[in-house]
């Protein structure tokens, strides 16, 4: 079990596709880190797989997706994978 505590971080997310997605942090992740990413209804399981530094902008993180759960399954599938706001919710353990 890890000694390492969930935190959770705002973040962009700037890319999507069937098995990876890419995100926009004001922190860095560390590289094979296990993500959970809450975005309007859908919970994204996934391990960064590639981390970026951008001076002005922050750290892209490119994660590897693992499982795609719906929260609200009477939705269509489009509309939930875009964020209904800028910032989503990252879950880092």
């Amino acid at each position: 079990m890890s000694s390492v505590s969930p935190r959770s971080l705002p973040a962009n997310l700037e890319e999507i596709s069937e098995h990876s997605l890419v995100l926009l942090l004001d922190e860095e992740v560390p590289r094979g880190a296990n993500i959970q990413i809450v975005c309007n209804t859908q919970i994204l399981n996934g391990h960064v797989e590639t981390i970026t530094a951008d001076e002005l902008l922050g750290w892209y993180i490119r994660v590897r997706l693992a499982t795609f759960r719906r929260k609200n399954e009477g939705r269509g599938a489009d509309r939930a994978l875009r964020p209904e706001r800028e910032t989503d919710k990252v879950l880092l353990f």
